[in-house]
């Protein structure tokens, strides 16, 4: 009895440790509560929104995870900058590049309506380009290179949303080579009037090229190499005056 008891006692005192350590494992994104950070000026909206990104990504896993086990202003985190907007903090930049990203992008990232560049460049991210991402009015540079190369994830073909078109009237820096994303170019794009900057080489890209595309007056960087695109090249692109690479 005496011998039984020892091992009982050993056993729950292992039952304990596994329960104290495996808690510790929880995400940290799991444990703010965006209404109750008391280091934050953020919109509520916003933070959630951040706080979506990590869990979605196995945001433990990041190479850099500068302020993000320490600090509930999610203003600090590594690859976050916000902006003051009538006294009012706002997600304005996303800049997490070659960070160990595994994971879909949540569809609340369309919440960061102030939000001006995205850059999630080498990491390994797969899903859908989401429509909603129409919401982003101030989207200046957007980029994804290198997504979803790793083999042993499950890949689901990326297509280019006609949507976006209406409201990125301030992109101009566009950028999502070897991705593997397919369908059409989307004729729509043509109203992104200060484009400067449009690199879509290495994925899936099918169909003719628009002839309204001429109407990108700003454009300097073309590039769509590497895709399945067909058709003669529109005429109505020698009114590109500024393109000093095709």
């Amino acid at each position: 009895m005496r011998l039984y008891g020892f091992r009982y006692l050993i056993l729950s005192f292992i039952v304990l440790c596994f329960g104290i350590f495996s808690s510790s494992s929880i995400s940290y994104a799991s444990n703010l509560i965006c209404p109750q950070a008391t280091n934050t000026n953020v919109l509520l909206a916003e933070c959630e929104a951040v706080v979506a990104l990590y869990d979605a990504t196995d945001g433990q896993n990041r190479i850099i995870n500068t302020n993000r086990d320490t600090d509930t202003d999610i203003c600090t985190w590594y690859g976050v900058t916000c902006g003051n907007f009538n006294n009012q903090d706002r997600v304005i930049w996303i800049n997490i590049s070659s960070n160990n990203l595994v994971g879909t992008l949540p569809a609340v990232l369309s919440d960061l309506t102030e939000l001006q560049r995205f850059i999630l460049d080498f990491n390994d991210l797969w899903g859908t380009l989401s429509s909603d991402r129409s919401a982003w009015t101030h989207i200046h540079t957007f980029s994804l290179k290198g997504m979803n190369n790793n083999s042993n994830l499950p890949l689901v073909g990326w297509s280019l949303p006609s949507s976006w078109s209406a409201r990125w009237n301030t992109i101009k820096d566009f950028t999502i080579t070897d991705n593997r994303i397919n369908g059409p170019l989307p004729t729509a794009w043509s109203n992104w009037s200060v484009i400067e900057y449009f690199d879509i080489w290495g994925n899936q890209i099918s169909g003719p090229i628009s002839s309204q595309l001429g109407n990108w007056s700003s454009i300097e960087y073309f590039d769509i190499w590497g895709n399945q695109v067909s058709g003669p090249i529109p005429s109505q692109l020698g009114n590109w005056s500024s393109i000093e690479y095709f």
